[in-house]
């Protein structure tokens, strides 16, 4: 696996790094045509019947969404390991990246990653079965508005708490991938500051594969990462 991350050209990554944001924009596209379908039928009809509004017919585009999800969460986390592990043996032999913390955040990106596809899951399907039921008044089951709101906060309690940790782990991934790549290239140990592009590389990996994949690529043919005339900024 590690082989396909070194080896794979910039452009084979970019791909499922970019279905993401791709079907992002599709569905929005989508969604917003019939947003304003809808509008339009409202004005020239007088009385606009909502019930016939189904957000189940938008399933296949959810699942779709989801799928990209996972495949651009294995692109990355794929990523970042073969960076933050398999290229150490390139370290100048003085040089020795702590990486246990890096154990631990590699799988807790991946753990919290689907944890938030599941809400994202429960919260569609939740959506789907109560949405009309919520635009005509009618309620949702027997509990109190007082109830509905506690149970919306808990959700969003959840998911920021979630939301933060997963955040905190890609962060510190972005992190030793980006200094054990500085270093490699410096030949000795680099600060905080002399990381900071590759780290901002690495968090936005879907811009980010066009700079660094091509000197891994270098690296794993050649054993350097740079060309005779390689006077790039990063």
């Amino acid at each position: 696996m590690s082989h396909f991350f070194l080896r794979s050209k910039h452009y084979v990554l970019f791909v499922p790094l970019f279905l993401t944001t791709l079907t992002t924009w599709i569905f929005q596209g989508m969604y917003s045509q019939s947003i304003q379908e809808w509008s339009t039928e409202a004005q020239m009809g007088g009385d606009f019947d909502f019930s016939g509004f189904d957000l189940a017919d938008y399933n296949v585009y959810f699942y779709a969404f989801i799928g990209v999800m996972l495949l651009s969460l294995l692109t990355q986390v794929g990523w970042y390991r073969s960076v933050g592990q398999d290229l150490k043996r390139y370290l100048p032999d003085h040089l020795d990246l702590q990486d246990k913390t890096f154990k631990v955040t590699i799988p807790l990106q991946v753990i919290t990653t689907f944890a938030i596809i599941a809400i994202y899951w429960y919260g569609w399907n939740w959506a789907s079965d109560n949405l009309t039921a919520l635009i005509d008044n009618e309620g949702i089951g027997s509990g109190t508005p007082q109830d509905f709101l506690m149970t919306m906060l808990k959700f969003l309690g959840m998911f920021s708490l979630v939301g933060i940790i997963g955040f905190a782990a890609t962060i510190y991934n972005c992190y030793f991938a980006g200094k054990t790549l500085k270093s490699i290239e410096e030949g000795r140990p680099v600060k905080g500051g002399e990381v900071v592009g590759y780290v901002i590389l690495s968090y936005f990996l879907v811009v980010g594969v066009w700079i660094m994949q091509p000197k891994i690529n270098r690296l794993v043919e050649t054993g350097s990462m740079d060309k005779a005339e390689d006077n790039e900024a990063w």
